[in-house]
């Protein structure tokens, strides 16, 4: 498991997100596609359930977030967030649009529809900005462990280069949406909920994908571990902003 305490931009603690935003889309790590090393069918048969449906949950024109992030920002006068979600979102587009060419080169098609991306997306839609927030930031946890056990799975250099790639973004967006939590202000009622949310994702996730993760070197008591550890550092970052934001006001 990785601590989100030693992630930093440029070497120091992340202070300015969008700079970091704006930073990070134009120095991403190389990704070399003319490599195409042959992968078994047998491999392939058995990452593309997974690498379809973690395609299909990154790719959205993030309508609904943003306006959500505009009423949000017009209430509290942070307009500076609006444009940091913009940037989020478009991360979230490139991780779909490279999933989509490591699938191309493979010849997996894409996912029409995937139950727990529609699940995860509904409950995006059910709540305000903290439970689209909330409901994210789980699938970024669990995306973590996801991408280290894919990088594992398969021995591609190409696909290791997209994992190291997507760890890079993901273990950022985890600490900007803990952040923001923080920010908005967690309930104990929120953070029993977000257990909840978690231990019932990171099993569906494992009923659907165990196989990949058994393959990247995790047993499912580790991989639950690892998300709920996860969890429990995304918690105190949240709690340390949200003692930052009273002590302030």
């Amino acid at each position: 498991m990785i601590r989100l305490s030693s992630v930093t931009f440029k070497g120091e603690k992340i202070t300015d997100w969008l700079a970091y935003f704006q930073y990070n889309e134009k120095h991403l790590l190389k990704l070399d596609f003319a490599l195409s090393e042959k992968i078994s069918k047998e491999e392939i048969r058995m990452i593309a359930p997974s690498v379809q449906a973690f395609q299909k949950g990154e790719g959205s024109d993030g309508s609904h977030l943003l306006k959500t992030v505009e009423d949000y920002a017009n209430k509290t006068g942070d307009i500076r967030y609006v444009k940091e979600m913009v940037y989020f979102i478009r991360e979230e587009n490139r991780h779909s649009t490279t999933l989509k060419k490591f699938m191309d080169v493979y010849q997996i098609k894409p996912a029409v529809t995937c139950g727990l991306d529609g699940i995860f997306r509904m409950l995006r839609k059910s709540s305000g900005l903290k439970g689209e927030i909330l409901v994210l930031v789980t699938a970024e946890m669990i995306a973590l462990s996801y991408y280290t056990a894919l990088s594992k799975a398969v021995s591609s250099e190409l696909l290791g280069q997209i994992c190291r790639q997507m760890l890079r973004d993901e273990l950022r967006h985890v600490l900007f949406q803990s952040e923001r939590l923080g920010k908005i202000g967690l309930t104990e009622k929120d953070r029993h909920l977000r257990k909840l949310l978690m231990a019932a994702s990171a099993n569906a996730v494992w009923l659907k994908f165990g196989k990949v993760f058994e393959r990247g070197g995790y047993s499912k008591t580790a991989y639950m571990s690892e998300c709920m550890g996860y969890l429990k550092q995304s918690d105190r970052i949240a709690e340390e902003m949200q003692e930052k934001q009273e002590v302030q006001t």
